[in-house]
């Protein structure tokens, strides 16, 4: 991931099987997201290509949910389309409107058009957005 802040402002979540690695030849929600931990806002969503794709451009898209693991709710945040034959260790990328984000949202990536081979792995660049704690629905302090 790509910070301007020291720290962490989001957590990896993914199945115990998976990499950061998304298969950009299968439409289908990818088992890799990321859960904010820390108020801030997203600016740009990116992929690193480390297969390159072949007969389609892939569509990637990045969401963000207000509740982990639940589409409810859940909004666009950009889409980044592949072209076909994008050589490995290229990161394609799109500028976003920056979109804020709290403890307990998600942000994840979303394969919408397929390529015949490809994969990558999603990352994007957050910056630190300041809040106090009262005003954040998700985060409760501990007794």
């Amino acid at each position: 991931m790509s910070y301007l802040k020291k720290g962490h402002m989001f957590h990896p979540r993914a199945a115990a099987s998976k990499t950061s690695t998304v298969d950009l030849s299968a439409v289908a929600v990818a088992d890799v997201s990321h859960i904010c931990v820390d108020s801030c806002e997203v600016s740009r969503i990116q992929v690193l290509v480390t297969v390159a794709p072949t007969v389609t451009a892939p569509v990637v898209t990045f969401r963000k949910r207000p509740t982990v693991g639940s589409a409810t709710g859940q909004s666009s945040l950009g889409t980044i389309t592949i072209p076909v034959g994008t050589a490995i260790g290229t990161v394609v990328y799109k500028d976003i409107s920056p979109s804020q984000f709290q403890p307990g949202d998600e942000l994840l990536p979303d394969v919408t058009t397929a390529a015949t081979v490809g994969s990558g792995i999603p990352s994007f660049v957050a910056h630190e957005r300041p809040e106090y704690k009262a005003n954040q629905t998700h985060l409760l302090a501990s007794a």
